[in-house]
C-alpha cells in the first residue's frame, strides 16, 4: 500500500524539476578589450554553432510541452513535467545580443589601420622593492587613525593634542 502512495508522490516531485536553468552569456566580456579580428571571427563562428544547438533544443522543448499537455488531459500530474523555464529561448536571446556586439566589434577591429590598445601593465612602473615600505607606511597610518577613531567613539575629548603655540603667519 505504501508503494502505491509513495511512487506517484516521488514522480510528482521529480517531474517538477523538468527543464534546465538558463545560463545566458554576457554581451560584453573582459577579454573583448584584447581580442583581435581573428579571435572575434572565431567566436562568432562558435556562437553560430551554439545558436543552432539552442534552436534545436527550443524546438524539442516545444514538442515536449505539447505532448505533455496532451497527455496531461488524461493524466493531470504529467503537467508538472512541462518546461516553464524557457532556458533555450533566454540563452538564445543573450547569445543574439552577444553576436550583435561582436559584429560591431569586428567592424571596428577588422578595419584597416586599427591599432590595438596597449597591454595592461604598460603604465608607470613601481618597483617591487618599494612594496614592503609602502605597505608599512600605510599600515602605520591606518593603525594611528584607528586609535584616534576608537578614542573619539568612546566619548573622550582629549584624543589628539592640538598645538596652539605655532603660527602659520
Amino acid at each position: 500500500m505504501a508503494r502505491v502512495v509513495y511512487a506517484p508522490l516521488a514522480a510528482l516531485l521529480l517531474l517538477g524539476c523538468a527543464g534546465r536553468d538558463p545560463a545566458p552569456v554576457a554581451s560584453v566580456q573582459p577579454q573583448d578589450m584584447y581580442a583581435d579580428c581573428t579571435m572575434i571571427r572565431a567566436e562568432i563562428e562558435a556562437n553560430n554553432a551554439k545558436a543552432k544547438e539552442l534552436s534545436d533544443e527550443q524546438g524539442w522543448k516545444v514538442a515536449q510541452n505539447v505532448a505533455t499537455g496532451v497527455v496531461g488531459i488524461v493524466i493531470w500530474p504529467v503537467w508538472f513535467g512541462m518546461d516553464w523555464k524557457g532556458a533555450a529561448a533566454k540563452d538564445a536571446a543573450a547569445l543574439q545580443a552577444r553576436q550583435q556586439y561582436l559584429t560591431t566589434l569586428a567592424e571596428q577591429r577588422c578595419a584597416p589601420g586599427y591599432r590595438p590598445p596597449p597591454p595592461p601593465g604598460s603604465g608607470p612602473y613601481v618597483p617591487q622593492a618599494y612594496s614592503p615600505a609602502i605597505g608599512w607606511v600605510l599600515t602605520r597610518e591606518l593603525y594611528t587613525n584607528s586609535k584616534i577613531e576608537d578614542c573619539v567613539m568612546s566619548g573622550r575629548t582629549n584624543c589628539v593634542t592640538i598645538d596652539t603655540n605655532t603660527s602659520t603667519y
